[in-house]
C-alpha cells in the first residue's frame, strides 16, 4: 500500500510542474536566453562571423576557384583513386554533383557565415548600445553577408536568400532566388557597409574597413550580369586614396608577421600555433 501511495504522490507532483519549471535555461554556455546582451558579446558574435570565411578560403576555395582556371592542372594519382582525390578532379572537369565533399563543404560554409551575420543584424536592433558601436556591428556583418553571398553567386548561380535570421521551420527552407535578386541583395548590403564601416587604420587587425567594403563593392560591379565598370572604377580610385600601397620588398606579403599591412586590403584571419593542443 506505502508502494502504490509513492508513486501516486510522485506522478502528482510531475503533474503539477509547470512548463517553466521543466524548460530551463542551461546555464554552463551561451543561448539565446543569455547572450547577445552586452557589447562584448556581439563583438565574439561577429568574430563568430569572420570565422566562417576559412571555409571560403581553405581547400574548396582553390579547388572551386583556381582548378576551374587555367593556372592549375591535376596529375593523375593511381596509388590512390579514393572519392577525396575523384571529387577534386570532377571540380577541375566540371563534372560536378550534389555528393561532392568540397563543394558542399563550401556551400555550408557560406550559410554559416551568413546565418550568423543575419543573427546578429536580427539582435542589434533595438539595442541602446553607441551608435558608433552599432553602425560598425552593422557593417562588418553586411560586409560579411555580402562577401559570402559573392561567393555562393559565383559557384552556384541561383540560391536560397536568406537576409533574417531563421527562426523555425518556417523560414529555414526558401526557395532559390535569381542570380539578378541575389547581386541586388550583396550591392545593399555592401553600400551600406560602406556607409558605416571606418576608414582604415594600419597596422590593421582584421576587421572589414570601408576600403574593403569599396574593394568588394568594385568587384561585384565587374561581375554581376549588368556589368557597371564606371562605378568600379570610380571605387577602385577612391581606394588608392586611403593610404594602402605596394610593400617595398615583394616577400614581405608571404611573412606573417608583417601581416594586415599596407598592401594589404582584407585578409582572413588565422591564429598562429597549436594553442597547447
Amino acid at each position: 500500500m506505502k508502494k502504490i501511495f509513492s508513486l501516486v504522490v510522485a506522478l502528482l507532483t510531475l503533474a503539477s510542474c509547470s512548463e517553466d519549471f521543466l524548460n530551463l535555461t542551461p546555464q554552463y554556455y551561451p543561448n539565446d536566453a543569455t547572450f547577445f546582451k552586452t557589447q562584448e558579446q556581439f563583438t565574439q558574435a561577429v568574430n563568430g562571423a569572420y570565422s566562417a570565411l576559412r571555409g571560403v578560403s581553405a581547400r574548396q576555395g582553390y579547388l572551386m576557384g583556381e582548378m576551374r582556371s587555367d593556372n592549375t592542372h591535376y596529375t593523375r594519382y593511381k596509388a590512390d583513386r579514393g572519392l577525396h582525390i575523384l571529387y577534386r578532379e570532377n571540380i577541375a572537369d566540371f563534372v560536378v554533383d550534389d555528393q561532392n565533399q568540397w563543394t558542399n563543404e563550401m556551400y555550408y560554409a557560406c550559410y554559416t557565415g551568413i546565418s550568423r551575420a543575419n543573427t546578429i543584424l536580427n539582435r542589434i536592433e533595438g539595442t541602446s548600445f553607441p551608435d558608433d558601436f552599432k553602425n560598425q556591428t552593422i557593417g562588418e556583418a553586411k560586409f560579411i553577408r555580402a562577401f559570402l553571398y559573392f561567393q555562393l553567386v559565383q559557384c552556384y548561380g541561383d540560391i536560397p536568400l536568406h537576409l533574417e535570421e531563421v527562426t523555425g521551420a518556417d523560414n529555414a527552407f526558401l526557395p532559390r532566388s535569381s542570380v539578378n535578386d541575389v547581386y541586388t541583395a550583396i550591392v545593399d548590403d555592401v553600400k551600406d557597409a560602406i556607409e558605416k564601416l571606418p576608414a582604415v587604420k594600419f597596422p590593421q587587425n582584421g576587421a572589414a574597413t570601408k576600403g574593403a567594403a569599396k574593394m568588394l563593392y568594385a568587384y561585384v560591379l565587374m561581375t554581376k550580369p549588368d556589368r557597371d565598370y564606371a562605378t568600379a572604377e570610380a571605387q577602385l580610385k577612391d581606394i588608392m586614396n586611403m593610404g594602402y600601397e605596394l610593400l617595398p620588398d615583394y616577400a614581405d606579403i608571404y611573412d606573417t608577421s608583417k601581416k594586415n599591412g599596407k598592401e594589404s586590403i582584407f585578409e582572413i584571419q588565422y591564429q598562429m600555433g597549436d594553442q597547447g593542443q
